[in-house]
């Protein structure tokens, strides 16, 4: 699963949520994609194979009690 990390409390348990709705949304796993929550904010780093996928992490994301924001800071894999 993606990689996250945390800064205060409140932001642990958004991630705890975020990485729990990308499970329970069968995300496939993605060794090059990890997020990151600030201040409620969270910042998805890395990689993906489409720019489809990038679009329904985010979705998933953006519906998560807690989060106020997703800033996609992604890149398109090598090669597109």
């Amino acid at each position: 699963m993606a990689s996250e990390w945390t800064d205060g409390g409140d932001d642990v348990q958004v991630a705890d949520a975020v990485r729990a709705a990308l499970v329970s949304h069968g995300v496939p796993q993605a060794k090059h994609i990890r997020f990151q929550v600030l201040d409620h904010v969270v910042y998805l780093h890395g990689t993906f194979d489409s720019s489809l996928a990038s679009a329904e992490e985010m979705e998933i994301i953006r519906a998560v009690p807690g989060v106020k924001e997703a800033v996609d800071m992604t890149s398109p894999p090598p090669n597109a």
